[in-house]
């Protein structure tokens, strides 16, 4: 079987085929991450030590982006993509073939979800020294060569403490070239247990005017923090 590190289309359901992914890429030992992004500076809003990150060079985390919906089907993904990343090595390359599927999402999930029913996920506020009412959001770059436009979301999983889930603000965002960073606002939220904590979804309805085959959208430096105001 090719590597998953390619940019490789695949049929497959979306935990068989991120377990095999994991499987390569995956560090050994999965747990939380300290520190900041790669290459990328704390903002000066940004509450010091306060960032659960998602995805910098590495899958080092307890979520992982494994919910390939509504099949898998018609999805790409490359999680040590080198085109000039925003920040260290790598970034995030994925891609969403039309034909294949009226819409796709990569939904990063709770890694125990797949072996474990009954602990909760972790609790965001205990790791980010907050509470509910604290401005905190979660931050993210994102860029399209092909100019897609992409819904980006928080929480609205099965079982998931934010429910619906939030997204930015229009919805569905007509990403640049260049690498942009975004935003989702969660102050008064719960993110106590999050088992969908961040997704992306395409849909033929917004990228059929690209007219293109394969439509592509890249991620980099995914993390949680709060703000000081």
């Amino acid at each position: 079987m090719r590597s998953f590190s390619r940019s490789v289309f695949l049929g497959l359901g979306a935990t068989a085929a991120f377990l095999l992914l994991l499987v390569n890429r995956a560090p050994a030992q999965v747990h939380q991450p300290s520190g900041k992004p790669v290459n990328a500076d704390v903002a000066d809003d940004e509450v010091p030590e306060s960032r659960v990150m998602l995805y910098s060079d590495k899958l080092d985390t307890e979520w992982i982006p494994g919910g390939w919906m509504p099949d898998g089907k018609g999805l790409m993904q490359n999680i040590t993509c080198k085109e000039s990343p925003h920040g260290g090595k790598y970034c995030i390359r994925c891609g969403y073939r039309l034909e294949e599927n009226s819409w796709v999402g990569i939904g990063w999930l709770w890694l125990n979800k797949f072996q474990d029913h009954v602990r909760r996920p972790p609790n965001l506020f205990s790791r980010m020294n907050a509470k509910q009412g604290d401005h905190i959001v979660a931050r993210f770059w994102a860029r399209s060569k092909d100019r897609a436009w992409v819904k980006f979301q928080v929480g609205g999983g099965n079982g998931d403490s934010i429910a619906p889930g939030v997204t930015t603000d229009p919805d569905f965002i007509e990403l640049s070239p260049e690498w942009k960073r975004y935003q989702i606002e969660l102050t008064n939220q719960d993110i106590s247990g999050v088992i969908q904590i961040f997704g992306s979804f395409l849909d033929r309805a917004h990228c059929e005017d690209l007219k293109l085959a394969v439509v592509q959208w890249d991620l980099d430096d995914i993390y949680f923090v709060k703000l000081k105001n």
